[in-house]
């Protein structure tokens, strides 16, 4: 019920809603894995920045309000987030020290880039035009998603959401690409 407080950023009318609109425009498996492979990639990288303008302290408080957010939606696409972010704190000081900081300015623009077009050419549409859905909401479906496709994680709640999806399609009309 923690998902409430986020209801004023939905397009949706509910969770299964708001989680199903988000899906109808991540349906395609290598757009869906572009864009996990893109967010892991970015926070990292925006660990990087934090680490290198702020302190380590940040990035432990970027990682827990990513969880936490993610965990007031869907626990399996908290914890699927989770390894690689650890990960990438563990390692902070190193890649800190690995690059100039305007490289990983750079990777984070080319991630920005890499799903626009993966949304142009998979789901032949135009990317989320919401900050909520860009940060919060896509990341938990496709994440959700691809956990259920191979691990059968919380099959009750994606045969909702795939259930739901589906009355989004005139929303979707709006974006195509022709």
């Amino acid at each position: 019920m923690l998902w409430k407080i986020f209801l004023i950023f939905f397009e949706g009318k509910d969770l299964i809603d708001e989680l199903a609109c988000t899906q109808y425009f991540h349906k395609h498996p290598n757009n869906r894995r572009i864009h996990i492979l893109a967010f892991l990639t970015l926070s990292c990288v925006l660990q990087v920045i934090i680490n290198y303008y702020l302190s380590i302290n940040y990035c432990i408080g970027f990682i827990c309000l990513v969880f936490f957010s993610y965990m007031t939606f869907n626990k399996y696409a908290a914890i699927g987030y989770l390894p690689i972010m650890l990960l990438t704190l563990y390692y902070i000081s190193y890649l800190t020290t690995l690059w100039s900081i305007y490289y990983y300015f750079i990777i984070a623009v080319s991630c920005l880039i890499m799903q626009v077009l993966a949304h142009i050419a998979f789901e032949k549409a135009l990317p989320a035009n919401r900050y909520f859905e860009f940060f919060v909401t896509a990341p938990v479906v496709v994440m959700l998603m691809s956990l259920n496709n191979i691990f059968g994680v919380d099959e009750e709640l994606v045969e909702k959401i795939r259930e739901e999806s589906n009355k989004w399609k005139d929303c979707a009309l709006e974006n195509k690409i022709n």
